[in-house]
């Protein structure tokens, strides 16, 4: 497994048997302070996150070998977008074109995948369907401002 990188919200909403009573804001409901262990704990730990994959890629062919390994064989590479930082692309993903029960390229969430080719980087990580980090409710969603402000040093 590549190294990776979590980024998720300062505190979270343990589960219980009780629901949350304001499921946006977890008013009145007890909060923990996020730590490496409880993120890894897939079990019990439901907040939103981003587990960020960095990998080290040298060319189109290994990263299009990447995209399959993490995405699925029918999966491969797609545009290349440059980004506002210089040498950095986002890269699209191009799936198999086949039916969600057929596909070899299962996406219908939205990824990220950033490549570096002068660094030999490439970082990637699953957004989903659904807005993962909003303050102060979930009508303001900062997912993608986040997602564009990413750089490499």
């Amino acid at each position: 497994m590549p190294p990776s990188i979590f980024i998720v919200a300062g505190q979270n909403t343990p589960l219980s048997g009780d629901e949350c009573p304001k499921v946006y804001t977890s008013e009145g409901c007890d909060k923990a302070t996020n730590s490496a262990a409880i993120i890894k704990d897939w079990q019990n730990y439901h907040s939103p996150q981003w587990a960020i994959v960095i990998k080290n890629i040298a060319s189109d062919g290994e990263l299009d070998k990447f995209l399959k390994e993490r995405y699925g064989e029918g999966c491969s590479l797609g545009e290349k977008k440059a980004t506002k930082q210089d040498g950095v692309f986002n890269i699209s993903i191009k799936g198999d074109g086949l039916d969600m029960g057929e596909t070899k390229c299962p996406l219908n969430f939205m990824t990220v995948v950033k490549y570096y080719p002068a660094k030999q980087k490439v970082v990637a990580w699953n957004i989903g369907q659904a807005c993962n980090f909003y303050y102060p409710t979930a009508a303001t969603c900062y997912d993608m401002e986040m997602t564009d402000s990413f750089i490499f040093e």
